[in-house]
């Protein structure tokens, strides 16, 4: 069993890498991660190879956040229009 890390250490990186806290339900936080990700790799606290891996599942998480913001958008829309629709079919004559 491998020896608990300090949170100062976990946040340097020291022994592996340090858990990420926050959570990844918007675009900022998932790229924010990606962010550390990198950071992580330049300062060759993370290999490339599994920067590479990390940030593949960001991406897909960052497709599924799109996906439903996309479709919540335009459900708004439909609404929206449907309200103006209405309208414009009141005001004959």
């Amino acid at each position: 069993m491998g020896k608990a890390l300090k949170a100062k250490e976990k946040d340097a990186g020291v022994g592996g890498l340090s858990r990420m806290t926050g959570r990844l339900d918007t675009l900022a936080s998932v790229r924010g991660e990606m962010s550390r990700m990198y950071r992580l790799a330049i300062n060759s606290k993370l290999a490339a190879d599994e920067m590479t891996k990390f940030i593949y599942a960001l991406k897909e998480i960052r497709c599924c956040i799109e996906a439903e913001t996309t479709a919540t958008e335009l459900a708004d829309i439909q609404r929206r229009l449907a309200v103006l629709t209405n309208d414009m079919a009141v005001r004959r004559g």
